[in-house]
């Protein structure tokens, strides 16, 4: 059975190693996502909204900034347009959690609130354990203050 052009594009990201090798895997797959995110067939632009994601988590892998945040939030765009709110909602949260790498809590709240609500949208208040989006940027605050245990000095 032939492999998509997709599958072709992740499968050569996901094997990538090196530093060199995931910015090859990068190119080739914002070149794929140039290609799709205009389309008029609704498919090519909920694939165009996946590789968004994937090299939204790419270029965060690498320390690009600014290409994390213009893939993440192009993958919110993209599957808000076709109604895939879940999916938006996914990547949010995952832009949500890059902000907070960046100590940006408001925009964190923004991502995590809008990530809540559509949770709780689909899935109901039974369903999904809210948790409230200031708490959860003032929890990963917390922890991030916290030396990490392998930190500490070891007595001699």
């Amino acid at each position: 059975m032939p492999r998509s052009e997709l599958y072709e594009h992740y499968s050569y990201y996901s094997k990538a190693e090196t530093e060199f090798e995931k910015r090859l895997a990068a190119d080739r797959l914002s070149n794929y996502f140039d290609e799709k995110k205009n389309s008029s067939n609704p498919a090519d632009r909920c694939k165009a909204a996946a590789v968004a994601d994937i090299l939204g988590r790419c270029h965060f892998s690498l320390n690009n900034i600014q290409d994390t945040e213009f893939y993440f939030a192009e993958s919110i765009r993209i599957f808000r347009s076709l109604g895939l709110n879940l999916n938006a909602a996914q990547a949010a949260i995952q832009l949500g959690m890059f902000y907070l790498t960046l100590d940006k809590q408001k925009e964190a709240q923004i991502m995590l609130e809008y990530y809540e609500s559509q949770q709780l949208k689909h899935f109901g208040a039974g369903h999904f354990r809210h948790v409230n989006a200031t708490e959860m940027c003032s929890t990963v605050k917390e922890k991030q203050d916290v030396p990490a245990p392998y930190a500490m000095p070891v007595a001699v």
